[in-house]
């Protein structure tokens, strides 16, 4: 492939990471060592020199800083696909939408491990589903999520439970995780590793709702969610 793009010459991932490697700044940047993120830098660590940024954050802080903000924004984007495969969700069951349910077994199964009511008609279950997805991704972080009690092992959940990371929902977790990566909000590295920690859980948690979708094999019919 790499040979046929090259030879007509189609811009591609390969050389545009080959010419930036050959002026990326290893020194700092690499090293995650930089910062960039406010009107007062940017700063940069010297080990041994200059240990902190102008907010007073070290190298530890400054590089899971980063990586907690790389996080957020993939939580963000899986939180929006969860969303709108629960407003499809809703918006089938309420008969808006040319999906059906083609294994009204396999959407009881689900609900039924969530502790919910399936003794419905399966337009009031979809429905019931989107809700509920909802209310998951809105939910407080001093409440942890039902979709991750249901499913998760449960040697896992003591794990998360032990570790303090043991998520809620992920559009407040997301506010939490990004308003601590305001310059002099937080530079403490172990505080932002654990926001960090959460919102890996909760990509695992959205990633397995997110399969439960229009179109999936499992138990809708007709076009997947990506082609909406």
């Amino acid at each position: 492939m790499y040979d046929l793009i090259k030879k007509k010459g189609i811009s591609n991932i390969w050389d545009r990471w080959q010419a930036q490697e050959a002026i990326r700044c290893k020194s700092f940047c690499a090293k995650g060592l930089s910062c960039q993120l406010c009107s007062n830098g940017p700063c940069r660590i010297v080990p041994g020199k200059v240990e902190r940024g102008v907010c007073g954050i070290d190298g530890d802080g400054m590089a899971i800083r980063y990586m907690l903000l790389r996080n957020a924004m993939g939580l963000s984007t899986y939180t929006y696909h969860a969303r709108e495969v629960a407003k499809t969700l809703i918006a089938t069951g309420d008969g808006k939408t040319p999906y059906s349910i083609a294994e009204p077994a396999k959407l009881k199964s689900f609900l039924g491990s969530l502790g919910l009511n399936v003794d419905e008609p399966t337009d009031k279950l979809a429905t019931r589903l989107g809700q509920f997805m909802l209310e998951e991704i809105n939910r407080d972080p001093t409440e942890p999520s039902k979709t991750l009690e249901a499913f998760a092992p449960s040697r896992r959940l003591e794990v998360w439970k032990k570790l303090g990371v043991l998520p809620g929902g992920p559009a407040n977790e997301q506010i939490n995780a990004v308003s601590h990566c305001l310059t002099n909000v937080d530079g403490d590295y172990v505080s932002l590793k654990d926001r960090a920690a959460t919102g890996t859980v909760m990509h695992l948690r959205l990633t397995d709702n997110a399969r439960v979708r229009p179109g999936h094999p499992v138990w809708y019919s007709t076009t997947s969610l990506h082609e909406l």
